[in-house]
Protein backbone atom coordinates (compact mmCIF):
# COMPACT_ATOMS: atom_id res chain seq x y z
CA UNK A 1 0.00 0.00 0.00
CA UNK A 2 2.64 2.31 0.61
CA UNK A 3 4.64 1.38 -2.57
CA UNK A 4 1.60 2.30 -4.23
CA UNK A 5 0.94 5.63 -2.64
CA UNK A 6 4.71 6.05 -3.78
CA UNK A 7 4.54 5.05 -7.30
CA UNK A 8 1.08 6.14 -8.19
CA UNK A 9 0.34 8.92 -6.08
CA UNK A 10 3.66 10.96 -5.14
CA UNK A 11 5.91 9.87 -8.06
CA UNK A 12 4.26 11.38 -10.88
CA UNK A 13 4.02 15.30 -9.41
CA UNK A 14 6.60 17.21 -9.64
CA UNK A 15 7.44 18.84 -6.37
CA UNK A 16 7.08 17.58 -2.89
CA UNK A 17 4.67 15.44 -1.45
CA UNK A 18 3.26 14.07 1.66
CA UNK A 19 2.76 10.61 3.16
CA UNK A 20 0.94 9.59 6.08
CA UNK A 21 0.57 6.28 8.24
CA UNK A 22 -1.24 6.10 10.45
CA UNK A 23 -2.58 2.90 12.44
CA UNK A 24 -5.51 2.23 15.58
CA UNK A 25 -6.85 -0.37 17.25
CA UNK A 26 -10.74 -0.03 17.32
CA UNK A 27 -12.55 -3.35 19.05
CA UNK A 28 -10.23 -5.31 18.81
CA UNK A 29 -9.56 -4.67 14.99
CA UNK A 30 -6.17 -2.95 13.65
CA UNK A 31 -7.46 -0.36 11.04
CA UNK A 32 -4.27 0.97 9.00
CA UNK A 33 -4.42 4.46 6.87
CA UNK A 34 -1.84 4.93 4.16
CA UNK A 35 -2.39 8.11 2.77
CA UNK A 36 -1.24 11.17 0.42
CA UNK A 37 -1.81 13.98 -0.90
CA UNK A 38 -0.10 13.33 -4.65
CA UNK A 39 -1.70 13.72 -8.11
CA UNK A 40 -4.94 11.67 -7.21
CA UNK A 41 -7.01 9.22 -9.27
CA UNK A 42 -7.63 9.26 -12.62
CA UNK A 43 -10.39 10.18 -14.24
CA UNK A 44 -13.54 8.08 -14.18
CA UNK A 45 -12.16 6.31 -10.75
CA UNK A 46 -13.77 7.66 -7.35
CA UNK A 47 -14.28 6.87 -3.55
CA UNK A 48 -17.00 5.03 -2.74
CA UNK A 49 -19.44 6.54 -0.94
CA UNK A 50 -19.78 6.32 2.93
CA UNK A 51 -17.68 5.15 5.59
CA UNK A 52 -15.60 2.66 3.02
CA UNK A 53 -12.50 4.97 1.96
CA UNK A 54 -10.89 2.22 -0.53
CA UNK A 55 -10.73 2.88 -4.40
CA UNK A 56 -14.05 1.84 -6.76
CA UNK A 57 -11.26 -0.06 -8.88
CA UNK A 58 -8.42 -1.72 -8.02
CA UNK A 59 -5.17 -3.36 -9.36
CA UNK A 60 -3.26 -6.25 -9.18
CA UNK A 61 -1.09 -5.05 -5.90
CA UNK A 62 -4.08 -4.26 -4.38
CA UNK A 63 -5.77 -7.24 -4.73
CA UNK A 64 -3.25 -9.12 -3.46
CA UNK A 65 -2.84 -7.50 -0.61
CA UNK A 66 -6.57 -7.79 0.63
CA UNK A 67 -6.13 -11.67 -0.17
CA UNK A 68 -3.36 -11.77 1.84
CA UNK A 69 -5.34 -10.07 4.68
CA UNK A 70 -8.33 -12.29 4.39
CA UNK A 71 -6.10 -15.18 4.74
CA UNK A 72 -4.75 -14.58 8.29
Amino acid sequence: MVENALKHGLSPQLGPGHLWITARRDNGRLWISIEDDGVGLPPGLSRTEGMSRQPVASGVGLDNVRRRLETR
